[in-house]
């Protein structure tokens, strides 16, 4: 490439200025990449583009102007930020660098060293942003990833940016308040993800200086064109036994659910792709909002609140008001959960014999579609034993509803049938094997299978 010696405008931290000269003639790449493109801001868009999917992060920490940056394919935040303000001058474009300090997305934590980024003035319009070593990838234990969604550190809100990035040039922050340093340090972290969601950057940058939050949920780079926030909490800790409302607007058909330790929930209420969810916490643990687009297979995370316990009488009084959603129920029952709910088992009484380790299992279900009932008094534990006298009792939907008892080949006919439509019998096993309650109907021989016991 030609010496042209091209000067690239920085701006350090501490106000000074550095002059670097380029020896190389980014012309031709500058021509390639803007080709058929006329707005400055278009032009941007390409050569952010193309660095950030083309240039790695060097994990050597050795590399940090834009001629080797070109040469090896690779170099530290300067190196990126020199290459694509040199690119951008062969395109007619003036771009500048800066400098200053920086804190991580998702932890807050203050960059030991400083950080270079991307800004454009542009004549009779606000400062854009930019920071194209950050949107390029990642690193992790030494090795760099690229990012798939690279978009997130393009003309980044400077409501948003100043959570991560902070100059002492107030111009540069461009904020209608600047921030002190002091006030900077203060600030929670908060990912860029967060402006993709409709979410307003002004309110959330003034809960944040007002100190209105502790910390915000954290926004997953996932979450965008998945949903749009209508209402959620913006404060990263919920309480166990409160009740929150959520609501979301799901994008291109993503189908949204509450995940926690006690599996998924459901939406209270769908309605023009909105998702109405009212969510109470019962036990400490993470929760998160999660998603799945069509053709996908498993849900993504999109936003992430932590839950805070209660104190243990708390627990046991949420425990008696909605055993259901006690987690030692949830343990103990696993996938039948849902199942033990429809048939009206008796949450109370289970999570009792739970504590008190009365119950080793529990029987087994069948698909019971065309015969509709739910339990009263029988057994919960799936084990029975021989000699042991055992009663069930069993609410039906139709007077023409029959059940049977089958124990081994013995069959058992003989339940009291009374005027609100439950039935009920004793039976005493004889001998090992397996009890069956079986269902059908008046005038057919054919039962099928309801539950199923061991007897030991």
């Amino acid at each position: 490439m030609d010496n042209l010696g091209v000067v690239l405008k920085k701006h350090l931290y501490n106000g000074n200025c550095v002059f670097y000269t380029s020896h190389y003639d980014y012309t031709p790449i500058a021509q390639a990449i803007t080709r058929g493109l006329t707005g400055d801001m278009e032009k941007i868009r390409a050569i952010y583009d193309w660095i950030t999917r083309n240039i790695a992060y060097d994990t050597s920490f050795k590399i940090f102007h834009a001629d080797e940056c070109w040469d090896k394919g690779k170099g530290v935040c300067q190196a990126y930020s020199e290459l694509m303000v040199e690119i951008a001058a062969k395109a007619g474009i003036e771009l500048e660098l800066v400098s200053g300090k920086v804190k991580k997305a998702y932890t807050g934590e203050v960059e030991r060293d400083l950080h270079a980024w991307v800004i454009y003035r542009r004549k009779g319009d606000k400062i854009h942003l930019f920071d194209p070593t950050w949107g390029a990838g990642v690193v992790s234990d030494g090795v760099f990833t690229f990012a798939q969604n690279n978009g997130l550190w393009w003309d980044v809100d400077p409501n948003i940016m100043i959570f991560t990035h902070y100059s002492k040039d107030y111009e540069i922050q461009a904020l209608y308040l600047p921030l002190t340093e002091e006030e900077w340090l203060n600030l929670p972290p908060l990912s860029p993800a967060c402006a993709s969601t409709g979410l307003r950057s002004d309110e959330l940058l003034d809960m944040a200086r007002k100190k209105k939050t502790i910390d915000f949920p954290m926004f997953y780079n996932s979450i965008t064109d998945r949903i749009k926030v209508i209402e959620i909490p913006l404060k990263a800790t919920l309480k166990a036994q409160k009740t929150y409302e959520f609501k979301v607007r799901s994008l291109y058909g993503n189908d949204i659910k509450i995940y926690d330790s006690s599996g998924f929930h459901f939406a209270d209420k769908v309605e023009n792709d909105v998702y109405h969810f009212k969510y109470t916490p019962h036990s400490a643990g993470d929760m998160s909002i999660v998603a799945m687009a069509k053709g996908e297979n498993s849900y993504i995370a999109l936003i992430k609140y932590n839950v805070e316990g209660v104190s243990a009488i708390q627990q046991q009084i949420a425990d008696r008001d909605n055993p259901w959603q006690s987690q030692d129920v949830i343990k103990f029952a696993g996938y039948k959960l849902d199942k033990l709910k429809a048939l009206g088992f008796n949450g109370v009484k289970l999570l009792s014999l739970i504590k008190r380790q009365a119950i080793e299992g529990l029987p087994d279900f069948f698909n019971t579609k065309g015969f509709d009932f739910k339990v009263g008094n029988i057994p919960y534990n799936y084990a029975l034993n021989v000699g042991e006298q055992y009663t069930f009792t069993i609410r039906l939907t139709s007077r023409d509803q029959r059940l049977a008892l089958k124990a081994g080949e013995k069959w058992l006919f003989d339940w009291d049938y009374f005027e609100d439509l439950t039935a009920s019998i004793r039976v005493t096993p004889t001998e090992k094997g397996e009890l069956f309650v079986l269902g059908g109907t008046n005038g057919s021989n054919d039962y099928s299978a309801l539950l199923k016991y061991k007897i030991k």
